[in-house]
């Protein structure tokens, strides 16, 4: 992020810059109950890292066509359709 001085975060592990509501249908989303599509989009995130054995990380991709563009290290860039 550092060299991408535009990119807006989503969401991050600074907990206590989000709401509660925020933070449970982030948990939610996370752990793919129903609804998580809608968190997604509802973020309009273009991008994710994940760890690339999340669940999310192949939900993503089999579920709302995003596309791997980068794996390195256990994590895995994902871009959004």
């Amino acid at each position: 992020m550092l060299t991408q001085p535009n990119l807006t975060v989503a969401v991050d592990t600074r907990t206590y810059l989000y709401d509660y509501d925020f933070l449970v249908a982030y948990g939610r989303a996370r752990g793919l109950r129903p609804g998580w599509q809608a968190f997604v989009a509802a973020t309009g995130a273009g991008a994710a890292v994940l760890p690339t054995e999340d669940p999310m990380t192949l939900a993503l991709v089999q579920q709302l066509d995003w596309t791997e563009r980068q794996r390195t290290d256990g994590y895995t860039l994902l871009v959004a359709p």
